[in-house]
Order: C-alpha cells, then sequence, then structure tokens
C-alpha cells in the first residue's frame, strides 16, 4: 500500500472510497508473475477448466462456443478473445502457488477470506457494463493497462447475500473518477461502488481481482447465536406451532426472544465462536506448513532438468475417472488434472521414478510438454530431483 500506511488506508478509505497507488517506476513488473499468459494456456488445457468463463460487452459467452467435450479448448478461447470478449479465470489461488501465497498473505493479514479473480481483456474492449460488488476488492494490473470509471455509490455495504439493487440512471452514467491503471499499479474499489473498466485501444489488458471477504458484524451474531444453540437445547426447541401467524401472540414470542438474546449476551464465547469461523472460513491457519517455493529454472530450461513427485503430494483417481486428484497439505482442495494428459507420466513419480519434459510427449499431441512440466512445478506437485 505504500505510500499509504495502514492506518491511513483503514481511517479513509476501507469500506469508504476508492483508492489509486501507481507503482513506482522500477516496480512496475511487481506483480507480472503472479499470473501469465502461459498459465491461463496450461489452466485450459489441463485442469478441469472449472471458472474459466467468458463475456463479451457486458453478456456472458455461451460456454459450448469455447468448450470441447465439456472442457475449455484453449484455442477456441483465445479464438473469441481475439473477437473482444474477455476471459475470466475465477478462483486463480487454486491453480497456482504464487497466487495462493498471496492470498494466504492477505488471508493472515485482513483477518478475512480472500479469493483472486483473473481477468484478461483485448484492446478495445469491456467485460461488464457499469455495476458494483458485493465485497471489497483490490485490483492488481498485471499486463498493459486498464481505464476505470468510478461512479458514487449505488448501495451501503452490501453483503454477499444482500439482493443487488438497480443502479439509478444518474449514478450508472456519470462517472466521477476516470483512472487509467498501468502495469504495476493497485486500485481499492469499496463494496458497493458503481464502476466498470475497458482495455485501451493499443494493447490488451491482464488484472488480477482480489476479493476480500471479512466478518462482518451481522455475521458475528448469526455466529454468536448459532453457537448459543449449539450449547442450549432450549434454543433449538421448535415454535408454537399455533403462535407463529398469530398476530396476538407475536408480543408474547418478541418478549421470549429478547429474554433468549439477553441472556446470550451474557454467555458469549467468542474463542469459541472465532475458532469455528477460522476453521471453516480460512486457510492460514491450516496444517502443513508454509507453501513451498516454485522451482526458479527458466522455461526455457525445464527440458534439460528431471523431476520427481514432491514427498507431501497424494495421488488419487477422481470419482468420475476422468481426472486425478493431487492433494498437498496447504491446499484445502484438490487440484483435479486432466488423466488423458498426465496418468502414464505420473504413474511412473508414484513408482518412485523421476521423468524429464520429453515423457509428457507422447501425451500432449503436439503441445510443448513444458507447459505441463510449468503447470506441475506451478502447483507444487512436482520438484527437481538433486
Amino acid at each position: 500500500m505504500n505510500p499509504l500506511t495502514e492506518r491511513e488506508f483503514f481511517d479513509s478509505y476501507f469500506e469508504k472510497d476508492a483508492v489509486h497507488i501507481p507503482a513506482l517506476e522500477n516496480r512496475r513488473h511487481r506483480f507480472s508473475a503472479l499470473f501469465t499468459d502461459r498459465d491461463l494456456e496450461c489452466r485450459c488445457r489441463f485442469s478441469t477448466g472449472e471458472g474459466i468463463k467468458m463475456v463479451l460487452r457486458g453478456l456472458p459467452v455461451n460456454q459450448t462456443s469455447y468448450s470441447k467435450e465439456g472442457l475449455p479448448c484453449f484455442d477456441k478461447v483465445m479464438h473469441i478473445f481475439r473477437g473482444g470478449a474477455t476471459i475470466i479465470a475465477n478462483q486463480a489461488q487454486n491453480y497456482s502457488t504464487r497466487c495462493l501465497r498471496l492470498i494466504r498473505q492477505l488471508e493472515a493479514c485482513l483477518s478475512c477470506q480472500a479469493g483472486a479473480n483473473i481477468y484478461i481483456t483485448p484492446p478495445g474492449s469491456h467485460g461488464f457494463r457499469a455495476h458494483y460488488d458485493r465485497h471489497d476488492v483490490f485490483v492488481l494490473q498485471l499486463a498493459g493497462e486498464k481505464r476505470w470509471s468510478l461512479h458514487d455509490f449505488a448501495a451501503t455495504l452490501p453483503y454477499e447475500d444482500m439482493p443487488v439493487q438497480e443502479i439509478p440512471t444518474e449514478i450508472g452514467n456519470t462517472p466521477n473518477r476516470e483512472i487509467t491503471l498501468r502495469q504495476g499499479d493497485l486500485l481499492y474499489v469499496p463494496r458497493g461502488l458503481v464502476h466498470r473498466a475497458s482495455s485501451t485501444p493499443d494493447a490488451s489488458s491482464m488484472h488480477a481481482t482480489i476479493g476480500l471477504h471479512p466478518m462482518i458484524w451481522r455475521t458475528l451474531l448469526e455466529n454468536i447465536v448459532r453457537d448459543a444453540g449449539d450449547q442450549e437445547s432450549e434454543l433449538r426447541e421448535a415454535l408454537p406451532p399455533d403462535k407463529l401467524f398469530d398476530q396476538s401472540s407475536h408480543l408474547a414470542l418478541e418478549e421470549r426472544a429478547r429474554e433468549m438474546l439477553a441472556r446470550i449476551g451474557t454467555r458469549i464465547s467468542m474463542s469459541r465462536v472465532v475458532s469455528q469461523y477460522r476453521k471453516t472460513n480460512l486457510h492460514f491457519g491450516e496444517n502443513g506448513g508454509a507453501i513451498p517455493t516454485e522451482d526458479p529454472t527458466p522455461f526455457s530450461q525445464l527440458a534439460e532438468k528431471r523431476f520427481q513427485l514432491a514427498h507431501d503430494c497424494t495421488v488419487r483417481l477422481s470419482s468420475d475417472r476422468n481426472f486425478l486428484d493431487f492433494l498437498l497439505p496447504y491446499r484445502s482442495h484438490p487440484l483435479k488434472l486432466r488423466k488423458n494428459c498426465f496418468f502414464v507420466p505420473v504413474s511412473t513419480l508414484l513408482k518412485g521414478g523421476s521423468l524429464q519434459a520429453s515423457d509428457f510427449r507422447p501425451t500432449l499431441q503436439g503441445i510443448d510438454p513444458c507447459l505441463a512440466v510449468y503447470f506441475l512445478l506451478a502447483n507444487g506437485i512436482i520438484e527437481a530431483t538433486e
């Protein structure tokens, strides 16, 4: 956030206003390795493709137009992209330790759930029309430039389950600020603030949107009541069936509810409530230690090295038998990869052997085998042999 201090950000901007933080000239590439064109190609070719979506001028592109046998086809995705559509790669932290490391750091720093979505837009185009989000976001410009129109608030502190309100015409048509994000820039947009983004005419744009999902007071109170209900059987009793829709009984129900809430207030166990919230919503406290550092070998040199299965990686056949599940202790969900691309090479690894990029060539049908090695390295599944 430099030059903003943490206190300045939370006092002046958090949940209040947008703020643009330009990158220093010598730090323009600080976000560029977070997600690249190569990462997109790997995700389309090797994974389930879950979370890959396309949007053209505010409308979703039918998934069948860029899929083959129900899975995203990279060549089709790029064809539609060149026609003006924006590519969206949701939950990028599930497919790259680089993104995962950033998300875990944010979760630990802000004590909130976070997730990264990637947006790749061709020159002179836009993905969504003017809209607002129900969560705060940090926008990290990874490559190219993007023009952001920032309007007024259309909703005050909306939350995920709150219905989206129609944006008044005077807000949707009238931006207050126009900001161009260049590579390395950062933009904070609070929930409820109407915004629109479009790429510049000369180059495509790639940015990451980091969504923040902190616990709000409403959620805390819900969790306190839920915890109390787990501890006290009285709170689990059904309401009298003849009273709920009888208006003459409402005063008595209100009084009973006040008594229960007052009693709950004297028995709050914040440590138990927070512990349960952290267990179910946050991942930075998971067992398994730190996320490993990614192998620094340049892509051009991957063909020369041999690799083995990471010591803490477990592999199993998915229930539908079309994918392999790779499980790692620092991940909350398995990474699902296409069996037809990886089954034979990974079988060698499971037997304790090692492999080179060339071992993938028979299963990849003309695709650069170094891509497969790159993707497995980026997800901590393999590591270089000594």
